[in-house]
């Protein structure tokens, strides 16, 4: 039984609220999935939520996979090329959670993206530094120190050193501080995607460049 019918911008707003647990940058992603799919929906003139398609979200995901100038004229930043396989893939997958959601909470009878098979990503194998570019890299660090650039030099090598020891994410070194350190700089704690805290041992190369670029 259908609790209630809703207009989409209605029920994405009440989708948002009930993400609030996740992480801003989780909750900001689902919002601008969702406000492309509400932009795409006053474009085509969609019904309610509770009578939209699957033929409709199939037209969403097309729009979204081959239009290059997607968002045009909607107060958004429009785009100037087509989606890669990945961002069609995880739009689709938003949407997907959005509608299930909306059975769940029975502002819809049935979601419109069951036994709609998504688009499948296509990701790329990262290659990895060599150790002669790592070498490389430090080699550069140690010419700041030497010639006039010693604080920029000692922190850039700190940052190289622990980003190659631990595989931090950009996001979490950026964000470290120091009481997330234990005092013999043996692990720090960082706080990781979804909110989750972890625990990230440091070795000898590591916490040298750290102490040095602390004391």
């Amino acid at each position: 039984m259908v609790l209630k019918s809703l207009t989409l911008p209605d029920l994405i707003s009440r989708f948002i609220q009930s993400r609030r647990y996740l992480s801003p940058k989780t909750v900001d992603y689902y919002q601008m999935c969702l406000s492309g799919l509400d932009y795409f929906a006053r474009k085509q003139g969609w019904p309610d939520p509770d009578q939209v398609t699957r033929d409709h979200i199939r037209d969403f995901i097309e729009y979204v996979a081959t239009e290059p100038h997607r968002w045009a004229g909607d107060g958004r930043r429009c785009t100037f090329k087509k989606a890669s396989v990945a961002t069609v893939h995880h739009y689709a997958k938003v949407i997907k959670t959005f509608f299930n959601w909306a059975q769940d909470e029975e502002y819809i009878l049935k979601s419109p993206t069951l036994r709609l098979r998504l688009p499948r990503p296509c990701y790329h194998e990262v290659e990895p530094y060599s150790d002669q570019e790592v070498a490389a890299m430090l080699a550069v660090c140690e010419h700041d120190i030497q010639h006039g650039y010693r604080y920029l030099g000692i922190r850039n090598k700190a940052i190289i050193s622990v980003f190659i020891d631990t595989g931090l994410r950009l996001s979490e070194l950026a964000g470290m501080r120091l009481s997330q350190l234990d005092p013999n700089l043996q692990q720090v704690r960082v706080m990781g995607k979804g909110t989750k805290l972890r625990v990230v041992p440091l070795n000898g190369e590591a916490r040298k460049a750290l102490k040095r670029y602390l004391v």
